[in-house]
């Protein structure tokens, strides 16, 4: 941290630690997993050097394989929608699942970035959250989801990564990571029920009504434009995200989604506000679609994503 940001703090009555406002990130090299009552799919033990420590990844939440943790696990389970009249045995099923998949990618000597963030900071539980990069560079997280063999978080379990990519940016990856897993039944998606509204045949046209959740639904993974009239705007506390809710939204239909990294370039290009911009106006929105909960979506980063095809549409 620079002299005067320390200054800055003080100032404002807030004395930080000295990592506080800037994390300071170490690179744990030629790492190896060691064996541990710890390890599971998003927690191992490590050894470095000559020190050992328990990690638990970043972005990702596997389902829990400890007799301890029943109700836990079945919360898990709904999140891929398995069934819940006996969720148990196909639950425990993914969790070991996971435990294999992520013991195999570090079965090779591996990378960990960390800046010492306690997961419990009680202390009762000594792990500390990290990125792992296994042997051959691809990162853990996000190959658990690819697989279908965890759960996407955000909060304290997200962080920047050391290499300059955002939250944000790496959300987007991974949910689009995740649509993918989902429509092709990988891991604990291929338990789950899938729903009724997914068409057996995908779609082949590019564009569509904002109202359009099984034409959407079944575009999941793919470019698409979308048009309908914007209704409403929400947000989640802090705006970590704001949602453009479309005509049938309430019903689990489309959204827009933006993430708190990328909202002030839509402040900056809609001068009177998202409001006064979108609310009851017929919009159009170009990217990806990725599914949350069963609800097709599309993350803005840019505002040239959205089109305005009313009186309100800049020239």
């Amino acid at each position: 941290m620079s002299l005067w940001k320390i200054f800055i703090a003080v100032a404002m009555g807030w004395i930080p630690s000295l990592g506080a406002l800037e994390p300071t990130w170490e690179k744990l090299v030629d790492c190896r997993m060691v064996e541990s009552p710890h390890n599971d799919g998003d927690s191992v033990e490590i050894e470095y050097g000559d020190q050992r420590q328990v990690i638990r990844f970043y972005f990702v939440d596997c389902i829990e394989k400890s007799p301890h943790s029943r109700e836990r696990r079945i919360r898990q389970a709904e999140y891929f929608g398995i069934p819940k009249d006996s969720p148990e045995e196909e639950a425990l099923q993914v969790a070991y699942a996971a435990a294999k998949f992520t013991a195999t990618q570090l079965a090779q000597p591996f990378t960990v970035y960390t800046c010492w963030d306690k997961v419990d900071s009680t202390g009762k539980n000594s792990a500390v959250r990290a990125f792992v990069e296994t042997s051959n560079g691809q990162d853990l997280g996000s190959l658990l989801i690819s697989e279908g063999l965890a759960i996407i978080r955000e909060g304290r379990a997200a962080s920047d990564h050391p290499n300059g990519k955002n939250v944000s940016l790496q959300i987007s990856a991974l949910r689009s990571a995740e649509t993918k897993a989902r429509l092709e039944g990988k891991g604990a998606w291929g338990l789950g029920k899938k729903p009724d509204s997914l068409p057996s045949v995908v779609h082949e046209k590019n564009n569509f009504e904002a109202t359009d959740r099984a034409g959407l639904f079944a575009s999941a993974g793919r470019p698409v434009t979308v048009q309908g009239r914007v209704t409403s705007l929400a947000a989640l506390p802090n705006d970590r995200i704001t949602f453009v809710n479309f005509e049938g939204s309430k019903d689990g239909g489309f959204v827009g989604i933006i993430r708190a990294d990328f909202l002030p370039l839509f402040h900056e290009h809609f001068a009177d506000g998202l409001q006064a911009a979108l609310v009851g106006q017929e919009v159009t929105l170009t990217g990806v679609i990725t599914l949350y909960r069963d609800i097709p979506q599309i993350e803005l980063h840019r505002p040239d994503q959205i089109t305005l095809r009313g009186d309100k549409a800049k020239n």
